[in-house]
């Protein structure tokens, strides 16, 4: 497997991308001390596919143990935290425990949370399961559940002890989610200069035909790209805020269409209501929205709509966002391949009109 580091002030973590997990996790992990004491929470859809993988990494801990969890959004709140909580106690483990988070962002940012939280702080192992999670929810710390319709709002900076990416979970995703996890490498393309973004739209084909190769080029250029980010700003207090592109116009999407969007679907509709938002405060340059029309009209895997949601229930959910300051919505938006800016204002009329657009593009 690849190994990656990321190098924080009081830490290093590797990041592993390959296949074959179930052959050097306990290797890498007894490297770092971890050889029992596993508390693993797994979307209960993987192992349905997966058990006998799993099964065989928690065989090779003594004193394991799998929970499955049902991940949607429903459940990423405080009784799927307490559904971890009960278990870790039934099952009476303790400080001395390590989490093994195995799934998409739901079972990474709800078990992360988890983590961050019993007995004040146990160890926490990603092994995530969707592309998205890969490239996004399993890199930099950040664990989180809703609460009263705010996305996230809950939750800590928690970093984990290791990742490991396994490609070949990424190879059982049905479309949608691969469609996903382009939303946040797509993402990355924009904020960088261009080049992941021409590769992935050059190479949609060989991507939703799983080819190992181009997945393994894709997320790992996408973990190099993030990990540099977090490296300079772990906590979001400067140029991380960069990986919220799209995202304040993406949760209310999310939000007003009751979940049924997935995170990154809701990406690639929110970067084009910032795409759009730009251009109307006359700071995009054209280019880039040419070649995001381009890239939105290759991608014939595009299975939602937007079509009946409300502007001013998305504006109002906006309100709310995590990430506003002094009671203002604060956006990030695209001006060129590699240039942004950041902690921008809009009038609500701008911002109204600009999900208005978007939601005729996404019919």
């Amino acid at each position: 497997m690849k190994k990656i580091n990321l190098l924080l002030s009081n830490k290093e973590i590797p990041f592993f991308i390959g296949t074959g997990i179930e052959n050097s996790i306990y290797k890498e992990l007894s490297k770092i001390g971890i050889t029992n004491n596993i508390f693993i929470v797994v979307d209960r859809k993987v192992y349905k596919l997966f058990r006998q993988k799993i099964d065989s990494i928690s065989s090779v801990f003594s004193n394991s143990h799998v929970l499955q969890f049902t991940a949607n959004e429903n459940n990423k709140n405080f009784t799927g935290v307490e559904k971890i909580y009960n278990a870790l106690l039934r099952k009476n483990f303790g400080r001395d425990t390590t989490l093994i988070a195995i799934g998409g962002g739901v079972v990474g940012d709800t078990a992360g949370f988890a983590a961050s939280t019993f007995a004040r702080g146990i160890k926490l192992v990603h092994i995530p399961t969707t592309l998205l999670a890969a490239v996004d929810s399993s890199i930099g710390g950040k664990t989180g559940i809703n609460y009263n319709e705010t996305k996230n709002i809950i939750g800590s900076f928690y970093q984990p002890e290791t990742v490991f990416v396994d490609v070949e979970f990424i190879t059982t995703l049905d479309t949608r989610e691969l469609v996903s996890g382009l939303g946040e490498i797509i993402k990355y393309g924009i904020l960088t200069d261009g080049k992941l973004f021409n590769y992935v739209t050059r190479n949609l084909d060989r991507i939703f035909s799983y080819d190992f190769k181009t997945l393994n080029k894709v997320i790992s250029e996408s973990v190099h790209f993030k990990i540099n980010v977090v490296e300079v700003d772990e906590k979001e207090s400067g140029l991380r805020q960069i990986l919220n592109l799209g995202h304040t116009f993406a949760h209310a999407f999310e939000i007003e269409k009751n979940y049924s969007l997935r995170h990154g679907e809701a990406v690639l509709a929110g970067i084009m209501s910032a795409i759009i938002l730009s251009e109307k405060l006359g700071i995009l340059n054209s280019e880039l929205k040419e070649k995001y029309f381009r890239f939105l009209a290759k991608l014939e895997q595009l299975e939602f709509s937007l079509e009946n949601i409300d502007e001013n229930k998305c504006y109002s959910i906006m309100r709310h966002d995590k990430k506003n300051r002094n009671g203002k919505i604060k956006f990030v938006l695209p001006i060129d391949f590699g240039q942004f800016a950041i902690g921008v204002e809009a009038r609500k009329y701008d911002v109204i009109s600009a999900i208005s657009e978007t939601k005729a593009l996404f019919k």
